[in-house]
């Protein structure tokens, strides 16, 4: 999992440098978010309402639809992590026509797909807005984000032609605005099974873990803790005897095999 860890760092870090292998194709995004939006619903979980919409003769782009996937998942965790207690997500796609005063202000005039992807979260300071497409940039506190999942969406975003813009205020939430240029020809037909898929699901059930190895005892916990479960947490067997004698009621054990008496 470390070396899967670093191999994402190292493709994170490719794509805010605009230098990550793409392999684009001519898609429909709101067909491609149709692939995916029943398991976006289920991995934001049932605290977030999740809205979704899109102009029923969107514009066609040419562009990696792994990457895009990736930072649909990148935008909406964000806006997740910034909705402890629950909240709204809206994510829409349109067609809009750039002339020079709307959209971004380096953004040359042209036809677009729009994708606004918008939180009512905890927002973004103004002092750091303009710092949160910077790689290891993070608004989160210790241990809850690696900073990169703007920057990725930034860098492939960038790659692939397009322009990205974020707005937000304190207590109102977040918008994060995508331009995509408008491209011609027929979308590729693929099947392809979502990366969600493979997303954990959220849980609020409590697990006792037993692990003697203080470093695989803190990732498991922090993993399984951003998972949404409650973990209690034991070095040895007679630790977790006594917890398991307790009357904390425990769905699961989870526990290393070797361990000393």
């Amino acid at each position: 999992r470390a070396a899967w860890k670093g191999a994402r760092l190292a493709q994170q870090l490719l794509a805010f440098a605009r230098q990550q292998d793409l392999r684009p194709e001519v898609v429909h995004l709101g067909h491609a978010m149709g692939e995916y939006e029943s398991l976006l619903r289920r991995a934001l979980g049932e605290a977030i309402e999740v809205t979704i919409g899109c102009d029923p003769d969107l514009w066609l782009c040419r562009i990696d639809p792994a990457q895009f996937e990736n930072s649909i998942l990148n935008l909406a965790f964000n806006a997740r992590d910034a909705m402890p207690a629950g909240g709204a997500l809206t994510i829409s796609l349109r067609n809009i026509e750039l002339d020079g005063s709307n959209g971004p202000s380096n953004a040359p005039p042209g036809q677009y797909v729009l994708v606004v992807v918008a939180d009512t979260g905890e927002g973004i300071a103004p002092d750091r807005i303009d710092r949160v497409f910077e790689p290891f940039y993070t608004t989160k506190e210790l241990g809850r984000g690696t900073g990169l999942g703007l920057s990725q969406v930034y860098g492939f975003v960038e790659q692939s032609g397009g322009y990205v813009n974020i707005e937000s205020t304190v207590g109102a939430g977040t918008t994060v605005m995508v331009y995509l240029p408008k491209t011609a020809g027929a979308a590729a037909g693929r099947e392809r099974r979502s990366s969600l898929a493979e997303a954990p699901a959220q849980g609020s059930e409590t697990i006792l873990l037993v692990e003697d190895d203080q470093d695989v005892l803190e990732v498991v916990t922090a993993m399984m803790e951003g998972w949404g479960y409650r973990i209690l947490t034991a070095r040895n067997g007679v630790e977790a005897l006594s917890i398991l004698e307790g009357r904390e009621p425990i769905e699961l054990l989870f526990t290393d095999v070797v361990m000393p008496n």
